[in-house]
């Protein structure tokens, strides 16, 4: 990735993750990474909710944010615990099960108590119960399977597809309309979605 910002290509790293914290997208994507002053990091966080810029160096690392939609808000969020608290009894699940949210997604673990052979079945289980409820309620949001951990589900406040069209206003509006024979790099998670 080092030698792509140096030969200046854009980098933006599309991540669930928050931007700074304990398993931050500093802490585990943009560690050790220089950008350029002319050309920092994209990056979409909290599973598309947010865009900043980050510019890394010697100093640690700058942010300023480009665009930012879809919080959750308070009553929301109680919402989703009350659903989950109310799958959790249905299905028996004992020990631990909601995860610290944030203003931009809500997540579930199944705990330890959940036996590894009965794992996926269960999540299916809480799925169907969690987007059914909010199905019921008329609200939009979806729970989805987290595809790097076999145990969490996440709810977010806004798609990463959603992210992709604010995502290039806030590439032209930082570089200028789309140059030619400039390359941007997406990544997504640890995946190469896309490098055009």
């Amino acid at each position: 990735l080092q030698t792509l910002l140096n030969n200046g290509v854009r980098l933006v790293l599309l991540s669930g993750r928050p931007e700074r914290g304990a398993g931050s997208v500093e802490e585990v994507l943009l560690a050790g990474l220089r950008s350029a002053q002319d050309n920092p990091i994209a990056v979409i966080s909290h599973g598309g909710a947010r865009v900043s810029f980050a510019q890394t160096g010697a100093n640690g690392t700058q942010w300023t944010a480009a665009s930012e939609a879809g919080a959750f808000e308070a009553r929301e969020l109680g919402r989703f615990r009350a659903v989950a608290e109310r799958a959790r009894t249905a299905l028996s699940i004992k020990g631990a099960f909601i995860e610290e949210s944030s203003d931009y997604s809500f997540a579930l673990n199944l705990p330890a108590t959940v036996a590894a052979r009965k794992t996926e079945a269960m999540r299916r289980h809480v799925l169907r119960k969690f987007n059914s409820a909010m199905n019921s309620a008329g609200l939009p949001y979806r729970m989805r399977a987290d595809k790097n951990n076999p145990r969490r589900m996440v709810v977010s406040s806004v798609s990463q597809e959603l992210a992709l069209g604010r995502l290039a206003a806030a590439l032209d509006a930082r570089f200028g309309p789309s140059q030619n024979g400039g390359e941007t790099m997406l990544l997504a998670g640890d995946e190469l979605l896309k490098a055009a």
